[in-house]
Order: structure tokens, then C-alpha cells, then sequence
């Protein structure tokens, strides 16, 4: 039995979920850089938000999850390895653009864009906006960051997203980052697994390649 673990863990299968932000930006690395440590090992990757990602932790649909926000069950070991923010943005010629000391209470007559309910994104924008005693309700809801950021770029509306998926439009002037007075919106990335996971080499090394 031993055997034909150490046999797996050479030529066999680890399967990632990520986050849609660190999907994007950082799991094709951390994937080239385990190949490179595990050449003959197939690498299967799903990529979703944060809560269909520990879902598929739970129910062993995947082996190791990269997620954005809180973990949601105790049956979940996570390690935090980075930290992320969340930034305000809006069209360049809206009258938030680059403005730096704008008061929270004027998001409620605004126009939102957001990332779908499930997000860890959208999940610390609404507490955050409910804790200010302020309800939004997005005209717009989509799993597509770059729908988002277009339809913001087109003055449709406000959205909040992470830096991380926003840093390039902001560098090319395709849209503007504003600042609300007194509020950051941090989060912490996590790699997580189920705590009954027997955890090969591979997937050791993994995590330590997120860490």
C-alpha cells in the first residue's frame, strides 16, 4: 500500500480549485512551478469563487483549494499566505474619479456593478456596507470580472473589485480608482484542504510553493 502511494505521487493526479483573482494571477506559477518539482504529475484545475471552492473541499471533488476571504467549516484546515485588498472604482469621468475622501453614506444613491453573491469579494463588501447600516442592490451581477470593468469603464455604474484584477485597467487610465473615508476593504488568500485529507508530497509541496 505504502508503494502504490509513493507510485501515485510520482506519475499520478492532484486536483487545485482556486479563486477566480488568484486563478487569474497566480495559480498558472505555482502550477508551473510544482511540474518543474513533479514533471510526470497531471494537474487537474477548477476555477470558481470561494464558496463553490470550499464546497468542493467538503464533498473531495478537489484535493487543495486557494480561496479569497473567510473559511466557512471547522472541517477545513487553512494556512493565509498573502494579502489582497479590495479597491472602489468607477468610470473616469465619474465625479468619484481619483477622488480620495469620499463618504460612505454617498455609495446609496449609486448605481452598482458587482461580482455574484458567493464571492469572497462581494461576501466583505456587503458586511462591510450592512455593518454602515447601507443596503445595496447591484444592477448588475456578473462572474466575469472583465463584463464588470467594461461596464464600469462604460460609466454604467460603481464596482468594487481586487487590485490584483483592476491593476492594469487602472495603469492604462481605463478607468479610475476612488477611496471612501476611513474604510479598507483587506482580506487574506488561503490554501485550504479538507482535514481528512491524506496529504501526498505533491500536495505538500504544493502548499508550500503558495506559502
Amino acid at each position: 500500500m505504502e508503494k502504490e502511494i509513493k507510485n501515485f505521487d510520482v506519475t499520478g493526479l492532484i486536483r487545485i480549485g482556486a479563486s477566480i483573482t488568484i486563478g487569474n494571477n497566480l495559480l498558472p506559477r505555482y502550477i508551473t512551478e510544482l511540474k518543474q518539482i513533479h514533471p510526470q504529475m497531471d494537474v487537474k484545475v477548477i476555477i470558481d469563487n470561494s464558496e463553490k471552492i470550499q464546497q468542493y473541499i467538503l464533498s473531495n471533488q478537489i484535493d487543495i483549494g486557494l480561496i479569497e476571504g473567510i473559511v466557512h467549516s471547522s472541517y477545513i484546515i487553512e494556512h493565509k499566505f498573502r494579502d489582497d485588498e479590495l479597491v472602489m472604482i468607477c468610470g473616469n469621468d465619474h465625479p468619484f474619479a481619483k477622488q480620495k475622501n469620499i463618504e460612505i453614506s454617498k455609495l446609496q444613491s449609486e448605481s452598482f456593478i458587482l461580482r455574484e453573491a458567493g464571492s469572497a469579494g462581494r461576501e466583505i463588501f456587503d458586511s462591510t456596507m450592512t455593518s454602515y447600516g447601507i443596503k445595496i442592490l447591484p444592477a448588475w451581477e456578473s462572474t466575469s470580472t472583465q463584463a464588470i470593468i467594461r461596464a464600469v469603464q462604460a460609466n454604467l455604474g460603481i464596482s468594487v473589485l481586487p487590485y490584483l484584477m483592476v491593476k492594469d485597467s487602472l495603469e492604462r487610465k481605463e478607468i479610475s480608482q476612488f477611496q471612501l473615508i476611513g474604510i479598507r476593504f483587506k482580506r487574506n488568500f488561503s490554501v485550504i484542504y479538507h482535514q481528512n485529507k491524506f496529504l501526498t508530497q505533491s500536495a505538500k509541496d504544493f502548499i508550500s510553493l503558495c506559502k
